[in-house]
Parts: structure tokens; C-alpha cells; sequence
């Protein structure tokens, strides 16, 4: 399906959080255009983004029988494999794409358990950024009776070397159902379970945000955000293993890639499970594709003790990163309070451990 926002919004609406640039920014539908669009007018704390409705997935394993397309209802292909693609087409107002706001395409499951964000950075030359109308492509799946997505797309002006005043527009986009993967060829594996750190290193973001209290290797890559026991109030937490390698991306190459993850948390304590990142960037930072794991509600999507998750990623390298090289992180993130589950028993449990045992990346092609 597709929406072109040429005479209309189709749905889609524009919002913009009152802690991050509220009040300054503008957006919606531009008729003269045909096409939604945002408007920055501040480089240091902007934050909107426009946002579809509902779209239903249809088919057994997605909880919904299969019927007809309607306007927002896509029927998926390959059962629990089903897989989609979203293409962005994106220009902005501005003649250097050096100084184009960040932009992200985000795809999220109903109750934002799982996001799939596709992120455009203007470091540098800032090329993969968008000056003309230009197509970003994300991949993503969503997970077998998770029947609803939505997407969204992001306006982030955090950066003084950015434009404070500048128009994103979006000109259209593009949702497919297409079929799994046709053939596989290794790129690399990362086994942390059996082979230790291979080359990844606790990071932090301090002294911005606190850095979580224990790293470690038993069984994988191990993150806890406070030592057990320890029941007083935190503010946010931050903190990831991290590999910056020599391997290259290759322009217009689709690569796999599967990240296992388990937690020390309790079947009973599964909605309390820190929020987790799974993220690739290039060596120019210009690209980064990333799934963010949140335990909301039932909290299908999250690990726990003995019960390993494997979440896929799919994405393209675009031209502007052939020869960059890849860079992985594994985030933990921490950022709701009080600890105390007496006091808010559905707050995250920082003193949850976190660990990644393998990442595998593969070379693939698609059944269109």
C-alpha cells in the first residue's frame, strides 16, 4: 500500500513531546506541497514526529483471519516469518544536507514492545542525509499474534552544528509484505556464550547519565544496572558492550542479523525487564538501524531465566556507507523510578541482569 499525501494526510498525524522543543515546533499537512512535513526552529532540544494509524496484520499467525486490504491493513506472507519493507521518501528545506536535522524511521508493534528504527545522522558530510526528496527502506517483522504496527517518522534537533530552522518533508510512504529470505551466506558470528568478549568493551555515557554497576562474561555479554538488593531511587542508567570492527558493509547488500539475548528475570517478574537495544551503526555514523525492546504489558518480546529470545534484524546498506565499517552495541537502558517495587510494582527492575550470548550476520536475498 501506499500513501502519496497528495491531497491528503491519510490518517497520519503530527505530534511533538512538550518536554522536547514544545511550543517551537510546527507540522501536519502542507496542500502546496502535497506532503506532511515538520518544522524546527531550535537545534538543541527538538523532538516531533508524524505517526500513521493502526495498520492490522492479516493472517492465522498474526491473530487476524486473512481478508481484503483495506486502507491500513496489510496481509503478511510466510506466516511467523512474515516480513516488511516501508520506504520513506524524504526531502527537507535545506541546500546542505551537513546540517539536516536527524531524522528516523521507526516501524512499533501496538503497544511499543518492539521498535525498529532506521536512523539518517548529518555527521560529517552528512551525504545520507536528505536535501531533494530522496527514499529511506526499512525491514522489519513483528512477532508471531502481535497483529498491529504502527510507523512513525522522527525529528530530532539535538546538535548546535545542525540547522535550528528547517523544514523535513515527508512525500510518501510505501508499506509491502514480502516473503522470507531466499538464501543466507555468513558474514560473521559472534558467539559469547562459548568464546568470551571477542573484542567487545563495556561503554557509558557518564558523566551524562550513571553507568550500570556490573559488567561481565559469565554465559555472554552480562550488563545488571544496580547490585541486587539495592532498593533506593535511581535516575537513569546507561550502558552497552560495544565492537568497532574492520568488516565492511557493501552498498545495496542486505544483511540478517540474529542477536540472542536472555535475562536473569522471573517468568513473574517478566514485565519488569530494563529496556534493551540491539544496535548497528556505520564507522561515519551517518547510519544506524537499531530494535528497541521494552517490557510493556505481557511482555512477550522480553527474556527471561531459560527462555533465550533471538531477534532479527534485517537492513540495507545505502550507497553513502560502502566500505564504512560495522559497529555493534548492546545498550541497557534504565530510565524509570522508583526502584521500589512496593512503590510502583510495575516499574523496570534495574537490578535485572541483561546478556547477549551470539550475534550472527548473514548475506541475504529476498523472495519478492
Amino acid at each position: 500500500m501506499a500513501f502519496d499525501f497528495n491531497t491528503t494526510a491519510s490518517g497520519w498525524d503530527f505530534r511533538e513531546l512538550s518536554d522536547f522543543g514544545g511550543g517551537t515546533t510546527t507540522g501536519g499537512y502542507d496542500a502546496d506541497r502535497g506532503a506532511l512535513i515538520i518544522t524546527t526552529n531550535d537545534n538543541t532540544n527538538t523532538f516531533a514526529f508524524l505517526e500513521s494509524g493502526m495498520f492490522e496484520i492479516l493472517g492465522s499467525t498474526h491473530g487476524q483471519p486473512a481478508k481484503a486490504n483495506t486502507a491500513y491493513s496489510i496481509v503478511a506472507k510466510d506466516g511467523a516469518n512474515a516480513l516488511f519493507r516501508s520506504t520513506f521518501t524524504v526531502g527537507s528545506s535545506l541546500a546542505s544536507s551537513a546540517i539536516v536535522p536527524t531524522v528516523r524511521m521507526r516501524s512499533s508493534s501496538d503497544d511499543f514492545q518492539q521498535s525498529d528504527v532506521l536512523v539518517a545522522t548529518s555527521t560529517g558530510t552528512g551525504s545520507y542525509s536528505a536535501t531533494a526528496a530522496r527514499n529511506y527502506v526499512q525491514y522489519f517483522s513483528q512477532p508471531v499474534g502481535q497483529s498491529q504496527f504502527r510507523l512513525d517518522f522522527d525529528v530530532l534537533n539535538f546538535d548546535p552544528t545542525d540547522a535550528a530552522a528547517a523544514t523535513l518533508y515527508l512525500d510518501g510512504v510505501t508499506v509491502e509484505a514480502l516473503s522470507s529470505p531466499l538464501t543466507a551466506a555468513l558474514v560473521a558470528n559472534f558467539d559469547f556464550a562459548s568464546s568470551g568478549t571477542l573484542g567487545f568493551t563495556p561503554r557509558d555515557a557518564t558523566p551524562l547519565l550513571a553507568k550500570p554497576a556490573e559488567f561481565g562474561t559469565s554465559g555472554g555479554l552480562t550488563i545488571r544496572g544496580i547490585a541486587p538488593g539495592t532498593t533506593t531511587n535511581v535516575g537513569a542508567i546507561f550502558g552497552n558492550y560495544g565492537l568497532d570492527t574492520m568488516v565492511p558493509f557493501t552498498a545495496g547488500k542486505l544483511y540478517r542479523l540474529l542477536w540472542t539475548v536472555t535475562s536473569d528475570a522471573t517468568e513473574a517478574n517478566r514485565g519488569r525487564v530494563p529496556t534493551f537495544r540491539l544496535r548497528v551503526n556505520d564507522s561515519s555514523l551517518m547510519f544506524s538501524a537499531l530494535t528497541n525492546i521494552d517490557s510493556r504489558n505481557t511482555a512477550v518480546r522480553v527474556p527471561t531465566a531459560g527462555n533465550d529470545i533471538t531477534y532479527t534484524q534485517i537492513l540495507q546498506a545505502p550507497a553513502e556507507i560502502d566500505g564504512a565499517t560495522w559497529i555493534f552495541s548492546f545498550d541497557y537502558l534504565f530510565v524509570k523510578t522508583p526502584v521500589d517495587v512496593s512503590v510502583d510494582p510495575n516499574a523496570d527492575d534495574p537490578t535485572v541482569q541483561l546478556t547477549l550470548k551470539s550475534i550472527r550476520v548473514e548475506e541475504i536475498s529476498l523472495v519478492e
